[in-house]
């Protein structure tokens, strides 16, 4: 993700200030997303939100893979309202996670946080070490590396729920 800017800035040719515009939507999405979850709490099973969250995110993603290479959208207009939505889906996601993983071990929910912090990082560097072998020089390639990270994402959370991990 560090190199979306320069990405975006070459690809559609953004001064910095705008691109630094886009992402201002981008963190409005987040926290959009993160209130909307609070909101969401006090109705529906916090599990419920983060299964439906990750099927919006995957939907998001793969239907810009769609329209991005069989209906030919491709501008700034529409990697921001991409950029907008995926970032509202990160921030429904976000906060469930570590709430729902240390939900049941209250008595060691500090060092669960510091595992989960770590495996986070973990899965961090493992990302950016195939997104420094696979192509994400264009905004077509950054699209599929979200819509791959979005449905892996998906796959597990269901295979650990199904397996009761």
């Amino acid at each position: 993700f560090t190199s979306s800017p320069f990405i975006i800035q070459n690809e559609y040719g953004l001064s910095p200030q705008l691109n630094g515009f886009l992402f201002f939507f981008y963190c409005i999405g987040i926290v959009i997303g993160s209130f909307s979850t609070k909101k969401f709490l006090n109705n529906i099973a916090p599990e419920r939100i983060l299964n439906n969250a990750l099927y919006f995110l995957v939907s998001i993603s793969t239907s810009s893979i769609f329209f991005h290479f069989f209906l030919h959208f491709n501008s700034a207009k529409i990697f921001l309202v991409y950029g907008f939505l995926i970032a509202l889906g990160c921030g429904l996601v976000s906060p469930l996670l570590l709430g729902l993983s240390l939900h049941s071990y209250s008595q060691i929910a500090g060092i669960g946080s510091a595992l989960q912090g770590t495996i986070k990082m973990a899965g961090a560097a493992l990302t950016l070490l195939a997104f420094s072998q696979a192509n994400t020089t264009s905004s077509a390639g950054l699209i599929i590396a979200i819509a791959l990270m979005s449905l892996t994402c998906l796959v597990m959370i269901i295979f650990c729920q199904k397996f009761k991990f």
